[in-house]
């Protein structure tokens, strides 16, 4: 549970319901009641309403809605796949500390994807661009053809994989991995 003035970041236990009502910027988990962040910003509880609310940082974010980036998979959970992006295409700026970006599965293609796993893995290098105003952590986008994977290492042996066709093929192994792969990938 959170203390007044304390910063947060989105989906971050404020409370439970039972103690306060969610303000601005909070909303509630209807599954267990508790009471989330919507924002990074820092937190202030009224208790005499006995209401919480989340005072949205005021940072300028670094990326804009559109903005294309290059990154790598830093993690995947459930539907979402955690991105450090670590260039921004259209400034030709190489980052020294790396911005975090999220990838929901529903932005990942045009087609149905069910699952994030299907489609990127753990250390993928991915071309992608911003989805949503805001940030970080940035929403990203790899839907259109120029947007996905564009280098990728073979699961079995570590070989960087050739793009055949739409199929990434390991010149070592002959493993074939399907992923979502950008029309600029490297080999």
């Amino acid at each position: 549970m959170v203390v007044d003035e304390e910063y947060v970041i989105p989906g971050e236990i404020l409370g439970i319901i039972e103690e306060f009502l969610p303000g601005e910027n909070v909303y509630v988990r209807n599954d267990d009641g508790t009471l989330r962040s919507k924002v990074v910003g820092k937190t202030a509880k009224n208790k005499k309403l006995h209401i919480i609310v989340v005072s949205p940082s005021k940072r300028v974010g670094l990326l804009k809605k559109g903005d294309v980036v290059y990154g790598y998979i830093d993690g995947i959970k459930d539907m979402i796949a955690f991105v450090k992006i670590f260039y921004i295409e259209n400034a030709n700026k190489l980052l020294l500390k790396p911005l975090t970006g999220i990838l929901h599965v529903q932005n990942v293609s045009s087609e149905r994807v069910k699952s994030i796993y299907n489609v990127y893995s753990y250390g993928d290098i991915i071309k992608a661009h911003v989805a949503e105003d805001g940030g970080p952590p940035y929403v990203l986008s790899t839907i259109g053809r120029e947007y996905g994977v564009i280098l990728a290492r073979c699961p079995r042996c570590m070989t960087i994989l050739k793009k055949r066709g739409y199929t990434l093929v390991c010149p070592a192994c002959k493993t074939k991995v399907k992923k979502k792969v950008s029309l600029h990938y490297l080999r």
